[in-house]
């Protein structure tokens, strides 16, 4: 019944208008989509969440959620969408994690499908890679920068054999007192750990 279409940040909107869900459409006619699920962790449903982005790689969706990490979600039955697997290193459902103290806000995603390595821009804790060779137990593989260095990533993207990352000025979520972009090496499994602040 028409063209199934990626998952979007639209939808509902929670606590200081932030995305509260991921929305599924199916394209019966091109101009008119229209909504045939949706999807929220329930886990943290009555917290702020933002659904900044995704990648998706077959029946998984790869969603940077804010301040909640990565999670990896079933999407093969876009009626039954389902969590596989939560990377969620800031501990975002604990009432210790309010948003705007957190050490770090995933937006940006890119996915390298031979190495089973996502790459998150990270605000804060700037570039976050997590190994999804099993997507049911997503785990840290490698990351550059550090919080509380006065440097925010907002964008990444994957290039080669580089991820650029695109830097912020900001002083909410996070403080970060440069703007550019870097290029930061990623050669095998593992991003290049630099000492550069």
């Amino acid at each position: 019944d028409g063209e199934l279409v990626e998952a979007s940040q639209s939808g509902p909107k929670g606590r200081m208008g932030l995305p509260k869900a991921k929305i599924v459409a199916r394209l019966g006619d091109p101009t008119a989509p229209r909504e045939i699920h949706k999807y929220i962790n329930t886990a943290i449903a009555k917290k702020p969440q933002a659904y900044n982005n995704l990648t998706l790689d077959g029946r998984y969706a790869y969603v940077a959620v804010d301040y909640c990490g990565l999670e990896v979600v079933d999407i093969a039955d876009p009626l039954a969408i389902r969590q596989i697997g939560w990377w969620n290193p800031w501990a975002c459902e604990t009432l210790a994690n309010l948003w705007l103290n957190s050490p770090g806000h995933t937006n940006q995603i890119g996915h390298d499908e031979a190495l089973d390595l996502v790459y998150l821009s990270a605000g804060d804790s700037e570039l976050q890679v997590v190994d999804v060779s099993d997507p049911a137990r997503p785990r840290l593989a490698a990351s550059f920068g550090r919080p509380e260095n006065d440097r925010g990533v907002w964008g990444a993207t994957l290039g080669g054999e580089a991820v650029y990352l695109a830097y912020i000025r900001a002083f909410i979520p996070f403080k970060s007192t440069w703007s550019g972009f870097k290029a930061v090496s990623r050669v095998g499994s593992s991003v290049a750990r630099s000492d550069e602040r």
